[in-house]
């Protein structure tokens, strides 16, 4: 083959990860994944080196590690870097690629000053959205065994461009779509997601669960320690909720007040009773950092599933959920109850 061939094919392989790439990350609005899918393409499209994607916090005039692409795998990363440990006359890393002597800081790759810097090189790509501006920066750590061509580095301020827009577009996603609070769906997203599943089952038969949970005696917390403590609270268990459920699959919705209602897609009623137990026991075993000791949280939940055997409208499916919780709270809560009445 000759040299004409390897760089045609280069060309085309590098043209192939583009295009998954893009279709990769315009496909996902939550941040943390699309962060994780960025560096997982970024680090795949650079063969492996050594890279890390820093956001940038305009309030506090730092960048924050977030992500870094070592030993072939996406390691999740929190790590402030002020503005100021950055090359201090070489603002140009805020606005076009370049190339820094490279230092770390742990394993991550960051740009150094050139005093008695080692011949490996740190190359800055800033993350540049619509109206220029900007989101963070990519750092990838180059050696000599192993350099970017021109092409590589022209495809890669592709990458990066489209990963800093679909950041900047799932910003936008959250702040129309998502609770301040609790960082969860609004009760509208709710919706939406659940007439998309009803629609699905028509198509590809799959069954699907909504959970509708409740937290008890919150009154309580609201009235002995007041609102602001309760905030806490409903925010803690909002994380909580994240960390059962499964990522970018369940949507987890404030319903309103303290109620939460989770959409569980590809879930038969055994399997959404399961997770359901899980989370109540997850947390009623709990110490919410924002209560005192003396108290507690727990759940009540209504569970209502669909399948393309029993054809329900959206609201029947949300009333069987609401009659269920009902009974779970006539119960005396902290419990999971699901149609027609099964615990």
């Amino acid at each position: 083959m000759s040299l004409v061939d390897d760089l045609h094919a280069m060309s085309e392989e590098n043209l192939i990860v583009l295009t998954y790439a893009a279709r990769l990350m315009a496909s996902v609005t939550d941040r943390e994944i699309l962060l994780s899918n960025g560096m997982e393409c970024i680090g795949d499209f650079c063969r492996g080196l050594l890279s890390a994607i820093l956001t940038w916090d305009e309030d506090r005039g730092s960048f924050m590690v977030e992500r870094l692409f070592a030993d072939k795998q996406v390691l999740a990363v929190k790590l402030e870097v002020p503005l100021a440990d950055l090359p201090a006359a070489e603002s140009s890393v805020l606005t076009r690629a370049k190339l820094f002597a490279l230092r770390f800081e742990g394993r991550i790759p960051l740009p150094g000053t050139s005093e008695n810097a080692p011949p490996d090189r740190c190359l800055c790509l800033p993350l540049v959205a619509a109206g220029n501006r900007l989101v963070g920066i990519c750092t990838i750590a180059l050696n000599g065994e192993k350099e970017l061509t021109l092409q590589d580095m022209q495809d890669l301020r592709v990458l990066t461009t489209v990963l800093a827009v679909t950041l900047e577009n799932a910003l936008l996603f959250r702040q129309a779509l998502c609770d301040g609070l609790t960082g969860t769906y609004v009760r509208r997203y709710f919706e939406i997601r659940m007439n998309e599943e009803l629609s699905r089952l028509k198509r590809k038969g799959n069954a699907f669960s909504i959970l509708f949970l409740d937290i008890d005696g919150f009154k309580t917390v609201n009235d002995r320690l007041g609102h602001q403590v309760g905030d806490r609270v409903l925010a803690e268990l909002a994380q909580l909720l994240k960390s059962e459920m499964r990522q970018g699959v369940d949507v987890i919705c404030r319903y309103g007040g303290d109620e939460f209602i989770v959409l569980m897609p590809d879930t038969d009623p055994e399997a959404a009773l399961t997770a359901g137990e899980r989370i109540r026991e997850r947390c009623s075993s709990t110490s919410f950092e924002s209560l005192p000791g003396d108290l507690g949280v727990t759940l009540s939940g209504g569970l209502a599933s669909a399948d393309a055997h029993h054809a329900l409208s959206p609201d029947e499916l949300f009333n069987r959920a609401d009659a269920m919780l009902y009974r779970a709270k006539e119960g005396g809560g902290n419990r999971i109850v699901a149609w027609p009445g099964k615990e």
